[in-house]
């Protein structure tokens, strides 16, 4: 009968909601929570990024400062001052708390990573 029809379909869309949800809550990659770990890992690591330059006595803005100087496309800090690291000389720095894997941050060409 159409009400049986009907009461099949919505127990369809009943369990694939469910599934939908078991999914999102379980995928570790792509999914809210992870979302929300490497925003926090970023937070987390910009900070210690930040009291790492204060220390070594190195003025710089931070991204929001940039931000609310009307630039669109920021660092996470752009050097007041180039430094020379190396060879190179380094004007800003990002920090990506969740880049990479460990072979490529213990070297990449001449520079290695922390």
């Amino acid at each position: 009968s159409e009400q049986q029809k009907l009461e099949i379909q919505a127990q369809f869309v009943r369990s694939l909601v469910q599934d939908m949800q078991w999914c999102t809550e379980c995928d570790m990659v792509c999914g809210p929570s992870s979302d929300i770990a490497r925003l926090r890992a970023g937070e987390e690591y910009e900070k210690k990024m930040y009291e790492c330059l204060e220390r070594a006595g190195i003025s710089f803005w931070t991204e929001s400062e940039l931000r609310n100087q009307g630039f669109h496309k920021t660092p996470d800090a752009r050097l007041r001052v180039p430094i020379a690291v190396g060879e190179r000389v380094v004007c800003w720095m990002d920090s990506k708390a969740t880049f990479g894997d460990l072979k490529l941050h213990q070297c990449v060409g001449s520079i290695c990573l922390l």
